[in-house]
């Protein structure tokens, strides 16, 4: 019952937010695929090369994201993006109350935890997505090509001189950087990548 109570929530927060989230979001977004954020990422790319403009990636990756998808920031983007009270109110039930026990060595530890999409579930892909799409919509606003799939972020910077691609690098990571504070996110450095 839980199961099928925790798929209608979601079918209709999805309803009700999807139209008014990024469209560069590929993974768990209905008719995106892989193969849909190669393709637009490299047609992009070819197009600014054709261009003979200099083109620099980078690939972030979000450490442990599923497991530390924070709820205080997934409630707060869902009352910002306007999704019905109604709803809220049912995912705010949804994460009150949860406790962790471990047993071992005869003694119990509990622990209430504040964070965390369980892998699997019907509401993780989705409440990563709504806690991600901020990031995706203020970077495409400072005219940052950005797109994920799930935890997986692309950035892309061109123009004609290195400088100043480095400057507007700098200025995207360092949002980005801040965004993973406010949301209590770390960027695995070691599987940060870059080519140019």
């Amino acid at each position: 019952m839980g199961k099928i109570l925790e798929k209608v929530i979601i079918n209709r927060i999805r309803h009700s937010l999807l139209p008014r989230m990024s469209r560069r979001q590929y993974g768990f977004m209905p008719g995106k695929s892989t193969e849909d954020a190669l393709y637009d990422i490299l047609t992009k790319a070819r197009s600014h090369i054709k261009n003979k403009e200099i083109v620099l990636m980078v690939s972030l990756d979000i450490e442990g994201a599923f497991d530390n998808a924070w709820w205080p920031a997934i409630k707060y983007q869902l009352a910002k993006k306007d999704c019905p009270k109604q709803l809220r109110l049912v995912v705010e039930d949804y994460f009150k109350g949860r406790r962790v026990v471990v047993r071992y060595a005869n003694r119990e530890h509990v622990r209430r935890p504040e964070k965390g999409c369980i892998q699997g579930s019907i509401s993780g892909p989705t409440f990563w997505n709504i806690l991600l799409d901020p990031l995706l919509v203020e970077l495409e606003e400072d005219g940052t090509y950005a797109q994920a799939f799930a935890d997986d972020v692309v950035l892309m910077f061109s123009g004609m001189d290195t400088h100043s691609i480095e400057n507007r690098a700098n200025v995207a990571l360092e949002y980005v950087r801040k965004w993973g504070i406010e949301n209590k996110l770390n960027f695995a450095p070691q599987k940060t990548k870059r080519w140019s």
